[in-house]
């Protein structure tokens, strides 16, 4: 059932070859938490990684950097009428994210059996699950409008909503730094809304490997009244397409594979 409830899925890798059973006994190991889940979050403790080689490997990869445990410490402070305003924007789901980790080598290895051609995930031996819209509107339930993310480069409109946004600053803070502004902010205003998209935007629909956000994120700040009628759905699809097309496993959302695949699976 398509309720846009996300669930967080977290644990532990121990290395070795990752097969369809290794990611099944993961998330089975996983799932005994969602017995405490309640109201509209579930919450699953992570466990701590294995210490040894896998550790030095970690380190050594390129990270995506999706923050969904940022974002549940930042929506746990947030005012009522904070939430409320991300709820203006359609984004109302957002805010009961529970997530203490997810299961990165799992995702890594969903972008590794992406078949571009048909846009679906090959399980070997189980079948196979679309990536489009309709997916990812079952797992985030973010607005699915008629709009196109405006999701591209403007100078013009980036060289006036800079200043209101960072004050002082000369170029774009690191996205933790954007993280913390909210978490000091006690308005719920534009200025609000359009550090939250942002924030929304690199470390959960569209992380990439930088560790600032991206100056495409402009144009739709620039457009708040149209943000809860724009395809985010289609948005959030069309970027993991893009990134596991090209064999770029670290960019994307990362929240949706998990929580798709854990769904369709457990």
């Amino acid at each position: 059932m398509c309720d846009g409830r996300a669930l967080a899925v977290g644990a532990g890798y121990g290395g070795g070859k990752i097969t369809f059973t290794v990611v099944m006994s993961c998330l089975t190991a996983t799932s005994g938490g969602l017995i405490l889940g309640y109201d509209v979050g579930i919450t699953v403790s992570s466990w701590e990684n294995f210490e040894g080689e896998f550790e030095v490997e970690k380190k050594k990869r390129i990270r995506n950097r999706a923050s969904q445990e940022r974002l549940t410490a930042l929506t746990d402070k947030f005012s009522d009428d904070q939430k409320g305003a991300a709820a203006e924007m359609g984004m109302q789901s957002m805010m009961v994210v529970r997530c203490t980790n997810l299961v990165n080598p799992v995702c890594d290895w969903l972008g590794e059996i992406y078949d571009p051609a048909s846009r679906e995930f090959v399980i070997p031996g189980r079948g196979r699950l679309p990536l489009n819209e309709e997916s990812v509107f079952c797992t985030l339930g973010v607005p699915r409008g008629h709009i196109k993310v405006p999701y591209e480069v403007n100078n013009e409109i980036e060289e006036a909503l800079f200043p209101r946004l960072f004050p002082g600053l000369e170029s774009m803070p690191n996205t933790t730094a954007v993280a913390d502004s909210l978490e000091a902010m006690t308005t719920h205003g534009d200025v609000f809304k359009m550090k939250l998209l942002m924030y929304l935007i690199s470390a959960i629909f569209a992380p990439t490997t930088s560790l600032r956000p991206s100056n495409k994120c402009f144009p739709i700040l620039a457009k708040l009244k149209d943000v809860k009628n724009m395809n985010w759905c289609k948005f959030i699809a069309d970027f993991l397409h893009d990134a596991f097309a090209s064999k770029v496993y670290q960019k994307g959302c990362r929240l949706h594979l998990m929580v798709f695949f854990y769904r369709s699976f457990m």
